[in-house]
């Protein structure tokens, strides 16, 4: 009977030990914010003399994300809405040949999926990794001229972010191209994206 209690304790003491090892390397929470980005549609046929192209394209992100804590370095898995509106530039020719400028509204609606390795130096945290980028809704029209993109799309992210107790704050530029798989889609592309954002962990405080 004394060796099973003692089975028992060593294996409550175990679990108790992997239990509370979980709790502090693993986290998770809520983020949200806004970005200023660039866009450029490519390969959009011969209506169109050059590229369309909008430098001050806005926008805004919410999602949620999951933390393995290893210190000093951690994985961050992360799942984004993402909604952007901006003004494009482009121009059409018409089967006279004349050429006609043309300023027209672009907005679209996407969902990410970063996955970011990072390294803390106390509040401070360094962050890069590879984005999973789909398309959920993007304008089609320009100028009676339909522009079909290319869903899906790689891109990568980097940042820097503090954590203060439950709360973050990051700063994180980005870039993604959807590169076309058929003739009828246009290769999408953002050069770039600067996002400012802040989060709130959700557990115990803890778990990083």
């Amino acid at each position: 009977m004394k060796t099973q209690i003692k089975h028992v304790a060593f294996v409550f003491i175990l679990l108790s030990g992997v239990s509370n090892s979980k709790a502090q390397i693993f986290g998770g929470g809520v983020v949200g914010g806004l970005s200023t980005s660039a866009v450029k549609i490519e390969d959009i046929g011969n209506k169109f003399t050059d590229l369309i192209k909008g430098n001050d394209v806005y926008g805004f992100e919410v999602g949620a994300f999951a933390k393995l804590q290893l210190k000093p370095f951690y994985a961050k898995a992360m799942g984004l809405y993402n909604f952007n509106s901006g003004n494009v530039t482009y121009q059409t020719r018409d089967d006279n040949g004349v050429v006609t400028n043309h300023t027209n509204n672009f907005s679209f609606q996407k969902f990410e999926v970063p996955l970011m390795a990072g390294f803390e130096i106390g509040i401070l945290g360094i962050e890069a990794g590879p984005v999973y980028n789909y398309l959920i809704q993007s304008t089609g029209n320009f100028d009676a001229n339909n522009v079909s993109i290319q869903r899906n799309g790689i891109g990568y992210r980097v940042g820097a972010v503090v954590t203060l107790g439950y709360f973050l704050a990051h700063v994180s530029y980005e870039g993604a191209a959807y590169y076309s798989s058929n003739v009828d889609n246009a290769t999408f592309k953002e050069p770039y994206k600067l996002v400012f954002g802040i989060g709130v962990k959700v557990g115990n405080k803890k778990e990083e």
